[in-house]
């Protein structure tokens, strides 16, 4: 759907030096690279490249050179070496570009250097999605005998800070406008190239469907899970038809939308939205810290994490940490493609997992991760939802017809934060750090805590009866930011005159009509001259929040209660007179009597 920078694994050729005609043995001469890349405002690349040929023989000189790049999207290529301009010939490619170049001076003598320089515009190597731009620079193939190899990335600051960066700079600063990172050649020749990533938010636009149905001759209430605010993503609704007629959160965080059913019905539900997601955590979407009896729910075994298993034990007690866990994963499983070809898998669970390392999809990873986590005394839980892709070999996904993704989260006790981590990508793409900070390609659909498989996450409600009907059911592209609908409405049935001398009681509604959650708001209560504050931690869309207003009354006098209800700078005000016993029901008998003289009325038209 979209490209990304991961395109240039695609290509075996990106970017091979090869040798000279006339030197037959490769000790006979020593090549150094320095290359930059600064990426414009568009996305496209200018590249420069200084390839520096040192003779190691006195006799011995370079007459031609030819390079080949994973790109055959080139413009303005320029050549020249230390006598000025080259003369060039150019091959294209299905993916890739040849340059063919040959010398009219000879540089001869030991260590004597010929410097060709290569500049060229290209749009392979960046790619902006959505409100990223990813970045893939390809490595020198020919590494044997390389003097020297450095490359300076050149970022303009108005992609924002970067989201990851693999090898990690040797060093960066800022130019005007643009950020330099610097790569030395002991980085460089550790990693397949330079892979990064700039921006501190990725947005969504998502489409899902539901299929509910009952096959009961009863009526029923059933639920959905509709994708959740998290540390990391905020979702808005736009659209979710039917409406619920409820909507709750539960222990994990889930948003269950409840519908009723009537016998036999069968029910599509619609939903629509954006989701932002970001870099670093936002304080005001966090989830309140676990107390100790939370604590010990995220450490107790579920279906499909044997936490007790003494094998399971074992190795979480020489783990001890996440990152030695993660860690673990990432270089002791394999993860076995041949296994998404087929229509449906068993999930295997953590033991399973374990003692089958190779053949093991993204649920396994997570499953082993959460399950070791629990073991160590790690707080853990798994996540599934969409992570985006344009390379599936290296990101790949496999859950549901759906095509999802899973990974997991343990919780930071020094930071009151769960933490998500991908232990499935950071092996399939050789290494990438996907624990200390995750990228801007994973939404969260559901959270899996106190139970490992409920509740079902988008894309996997079918119809009873249809379960093996191909349908796709989530959709989803990059987005632009845009404003938000945020809003609640304050609704109470309250009497204008109540009966003295007994314990007012009722309730006032809060309603969130709006298309995001509202998190750790204030709702005041005003009695009077008394004045409760309610913190509510979340409400989210078609959420209910139910006030209770309790007073006690007076048998002798007459009152008034003024109540004051305050919410996201909006007011509503109540009126209710508290009677003595006579007072209130001679107002009943005069409110029977002339609710009796307008029926008359009526009668009598």
């Amino acid at each position: 759907m979209f490209r990304s920078f991961w395109r240039f694994f695609n290509f075996f050729l990106l970017f091979y030096f090869f040798l000279p005609t006339k030197i037959l043995a490769a000790p006979e001469f020593a090549t150094s690279y320095y290359s930059q890349y600064q990426v414009n405002k568009d996305a496209s690349v200018s590249v420069e490249h200084e390839i520096r040929l040192r003779n190691l023989l006195a006799n011995l000189y370079v007459s031609e050179y030819s390079i080949t790049l994973g790109s055959n999207r080139l413009a303005e290529i320029w050549v020249s070496d230390n006598f000025g301009r080259l003369e060039h010939t150019v091959e294209t490619g299905p993916n890739y570009t040849k340059i063919l170049v040959k010398f009219k001076e000879k540089v001869v003598g030991k260590n004597k250097e010929n410097r060709l320089k290569i500049s060229y515009k290209t749009w392979d190597f960046a790619f902006l999605n959505g409100q990223v731009l990813e970045i893939g620079i390809p490595s020198v193939l020919k590494k044997e005998d390389l003097e020297d190899y450095q490359v300076n990335l050149v970022i303009p600051l108005a992609f924002g800070p970067p989201s990851f960066i693999q090898p990690k700079p040797n060093f960066e600063k800022q130019i005007g406008e643009n950020k330099l990172y610097f790569f030395n050649k002991e980085s460089l020749l550790k990693f397949s190239g330079i892979s990064a990533a700039f921006g501190d938010l990725q947005i969504f636009n998502f489409k899902l469907t539901y299929h509910l149905d009952n096959p009961t001759n009863l009526m029923a209430s059933m639920e959905i899970a509709l994708p959740p605010d998290t540390a990391f993503q905020h979702v808005f609704y736009e659209y979710l038809n039917p409406a619920p007629f409820a909507v709750r959160v539960d222990e994990d965080g889930n948003w269950l939308a409840s519908f009723k059913l009537k016998p036999k019905e069968k029910l599509i539900i619609n939903a629509s939205g954006s989701a932002e997601l970001y870099l670093r955590e936002k304080t005001e979407l966090i989830e309140p810290a676990l107390s100790a009896t939370q604590k010990a729910k995220y450490l107790r075994p579920q279906k499909y994490w044997e936490v007790d298993n003494p094998e399971i034990k074992d190795l979480a007690e020489k783990l001890k940490t996440p990152q030695a866990i993660y860690d673990y994963l990432v270089k002791n499983l394999i993860y076995d493609y041949g296994r998404l070809e087929k229509n449906s898998y068993e999930r295997l669970g953590a033991l399973q997992a374990l003692q089958n390392k190779s053949s093991l999809l993204c649920l396994e990873f997570s499953d082993l991760f959460v399950t070791l986590s629990r073991a160590a005394g790690i707080p853990a839980r798994a996540l599934e939802g969409y992570s985006y892709t344009s390379n599936p070999r290296l990101r790949p996904l496999s859950l549901n017809q759906d095509i999802l993704h899973a990974w997991a989260e343990y919780y930071d006790e020094r930071k009151n934060l769960w933490l998500p981590v991908d232990p499935t990508w950071g092996n399939t793409t050789g290494g990438l750090d996907f624990f200390s900070k995750l990228d801007l390609n994973h939404f969260v659909f559901v959270r899996h805590g106190l139970k490992s498989y409920l509740p079902l996450a988008a894309g996997s409600y079918t119809f009873s009866d249809e379960p093996e009907k191909k349908q796709k059911n989530v959709f989803i592209e990059f987005g632009q930011k845009k404003k938000h609908l945020i809003k609640a409405e304050i609704s109470a049935q309250l009497p204008e005159f109540i009966l003295g001398g007994l314990i007012f009681k009722e309730k006032i509604y809060l309603k969130n009509t709006g298309e995001a959650a509202f998190h750790k708001e204030k709702l005041s209560l005003r009695i009077n001259q008394q004045l409760k504050e309610i913190n509510l931690e979340v409400l989210p869309p078609w959420g209910t929040y139910q006030i209770p207003l309790t007073f006690k009354t007076d048998w002798l006098k007459t009152q008034t209660y003024l109540i004051h209800v305050n919410f996201n700078q909006q007011e509503k005000i109540y009126q209710i007179k508290s009677l003595p016993f006579y007072q209130f029901f001679w107002q009943k008998i005069r409110f029977l009597k002339l609710r009796d003289l307008l029926k008359l009325i009526k009668l009598t038209e």
